[in-house]
């Protein structure tokens, strides 16, 4: 039977746990787990809403404190995509879904770049400081100013940083995409686009339509390396992610979170496939 005090410190967890959201879990204290696991590890029940630990582990306070820090204070996921409900919504609600399954205590953000436009070095230090950002790719996307806008700025900033190339997750949903001459339309279109613009501030000062113009030449001169860009990142097409449920995605994802110092719920990729395929 666990005693007044950890039945004080599960409870206070599980409401620190609670005001997150509506993913909430127990703590549960045993003398012994039922699988054999290393010394300051747990067992994670997500369809129980459960955490497991050995009351031999529940006395350290590190180990502790590390639950609450990877429940409570993990980072979240964004979700970029272009502004097309049809062919974005159901993948999105894909994605969502198998985090909640897996990885239920990692937030998912679907804010739009616009809401990062004036601020997009906030953004960009979100992700440095260990958030993630899983891209969807498609032609409503790479004619989005506001996406593009964010694109370019990550590419700038993942220029010299190899840990940052590792948070940036493109998903290719059309897989024309791997095919550099496919570009060429999309060239085409912002090089229009430019030259209306260019056209529209004939002969006048205009700030915003200056920037935008700016914008669109680092977009035109980006699009030649779009190709090796997106496969210098961590990327796979569509349905390769799909096919497999997102388990490489995820468990990308996990390993790069325990290796920022959180906490793995699964000792291989296996389990994760397990859980993910229970909830199926």
């Amino acid at each position: 039977m666990p005693t007044n005090n950890e039945k004080c410190i599960s409870r206070n967890i599980y409401h620190l746990i609670q005001r997150k959201g509506s993913n909430s879990f127990k703590l549960i204290i045993q003398e012994s787990l039922d699988i054999d696991i290393l010394d300051g590890a747990v067992k994670f029940e997500p369809k129980l809403k459960k955490i497991l630990l050995k009351r031999s582990d529940f006395s350290k306070k590190y180990f502790l404190g590390n639950i609450v820090r990877t429940i409570i204070n993990c980072p979240c996921v964004y979700i970029s995509y272009g502004n097309d409900p049809n062919e974005t919504k159901d993948i999105i609600g894909e994605i969502s879904s198998a985090f909640k399954a897996v990885l239920p205590y990692v937030d998912i953000k679907y804010d739009k770049v616009n809401k990062y436009k004036e601020n997009i070095n906030g953004f960009i230090d979100d992700l440095v400081n260990g958030g993630f950002i899983i891209i969807l790719i498609n032609e409503k996307y790479l004619k989005s100013e506001y996406c593009m806008f964010e694109f370019v700025n990550m590419v700038k900033a993942s220029k010299n940083n190899e840990e940052l190339k590792l948070r940036i997750c493109p998903i290719i949903l059309n897989s024309s995409y791997y095919n550099i001459n496919d570009y060429i339309e999309i060239e085409e279109y912002w090089v229009a686009e430019r030259n209306r613009l260019n056209d529209k501030s004939a002969g006048i000062m205009n700030s915003k339509i200056h920037e935008k113009i700016e914008l669109i030449d680092e977009i035109i001169k980006i699009l030649p390396n779009f190709h090796s860009i997106i496969t210098s990142l961590y990327n796979l097409p569509i349905n390769s992610f799909q096919e497999e449920k997102y388990l490489s995605l995820l468990w990308h994802i996990n390993e790069q979170l325990e290796s920022d110092g959180y906490m793995s719920f699964y000792n291989e990729e296996a389990e994760m496939k397990e859980v993910l395929n229970s909830n199926a």
